[in-house]
């Protein structure tokens, strides 16, 4: 949804909101399109799905990712924290981290994240 001044609503406004769920939406696209072949960089290494996100964040601006746990995200969270460029800050629910990530993005004038499990 766009605002009066032509830009995304929300706490992921911008260009950069845009790139990182455009990114998101090819990495998923071509893993269900070519399951046998699974990212690399570019060096040739293999990448986890997780991993492939956590580098994705990193390259769209986000610097810190907030949110809970659950066992769906356990390899998105275990990418997170492994990140040498992502901090992770752990919430006891979603709407915290919703917010907090909200608050950091409108007070660092830079994009933030948050995880929140299924269910």
């Amino acid at each position: 949804r766009r605002n009066h001044e032509g830009r995304f609503g929300g706490s992921l406004a911008g260009a950069g909101a845009t790139r990182v769920a455009d990114l998101l939406s090819v990495f998923v696209l071509s893993a269900y399109v070519s399951p046998s072949r699974p990212p690399r960089t570019a060096s040739g290494m293999k990448v986890t799905a997780s991993e492939f996100i956590a580098q994705s964040l990193v390259d769209a601006g986000v610097r810190t990712v907030y949110g809970g746990h659950g066992g769906a995200l356990v390899p998105l969270v275990n990418a997170v924290v492994d990140h040498p460029e992502l901090l992770w800050v752990c919430t006891r629910n979603e709407a915290n981290a919703s917010l907090m990530a909200a608050a950091d993005a409108k007070l660092r004038l830079r994009l933030a994240a948050f995880i929140a499990t299924s269910g």
